[in-house]
């Protein structure tokens, strides 16, 4: 499935302004952030059991912060982190409805967020596309080969993509984790994003050994 929506897209067309004839496509994929936001919300939840841990190894300091979580045998069995801490997977995920409930909520609202930070700090955004194609010498049939133009052309799908995308990671790395993936669901994630990375880096290699113009494209 996961392979399946990565290979779900949005294509934009474009022209070359330098190679009269050539045409190709800007793809905006599905999972636009890819899957950044699923791997920041397991580092703060790390973050949080971390500096609980920490405070809880002064005995005294524990026995007033047992609201943000109590620990039996390494496992939160209560308090605030308790219910964003990984519940135990199906069939045993059951027994804790509340516990599934609140993780999965805080995983998929958490992704969403940080779907919409990433791509504005990283140089995702509407704006920096349009940089980039105009960059590359690109430009897109019946648009102005203005920055503001195309754009306007490009919010039309990275905004709605880009939430869309957060959700759906959220929800796959959610659902993932109570079914007991193997190597869980950040894990599968990973691998697969990974090895379609490198085939896209062969592709873009191969593409720009072909019409050396487009490298900056894949900048």
């Amino acid at each position: 499935m996961i392979l399946y929506l990565e290979g779900v897209r949005i294509e934009v067309p474009v022209a070359s302004a330098r190679f009269k004839g050539f045409t190709a496509t800007y793809p905006i994929k599905l999972l636009y952030v890819s899957n950044i936001p699923v791997i920041l919300v397991a580092a703060l939840i790390a973050d949080f059991q971390f500096f609980f841990a920490m405070l809880a190894r002064n005995p005294a300091l524990y026995n007033h912060i047992t609201w943000l979580g109590t620990v039996q045998n390494g496992t939160f069995t209560g308090g605030l982190l308790y219910y964003i801490s990984t519940p135990p997977p199906v069939p045993l995920a059951f027994h804790h409805p509340v516990q599934v409930l609140t993780y999965s909520v805080f995983v998929i609202v958490l992704s969403v967020a940080f779907a919409k930070l990433w791509v504005d700090v990283s140089g995702m955004s509407a704006e920096k596309a349009a940089e980039t194609i105009i960059a590359s010498d690109l430009q897109v049939p019946g648009f102005r080969t203005t920055r503001a133009s195309i754009a306007m052309l490009l919010n039309r799908y990275i905004p709605v993509v880009t939430l869309f995308s957060g959700l759906l990671i959220g929800i796959i790395a959610a659902a993932s984790t109570l079914l007991n993936v193997y190597g869980t669901g950040i894990g599968l994630l990973l691998a697969i994003d990974i090895s379609i990375s490198y085939y896209q880096m062969l592709a873009q290699e191969q593409l720009i050994s072909t019409v050396p113009g487009l490298g900056g494209l894949f900048e």
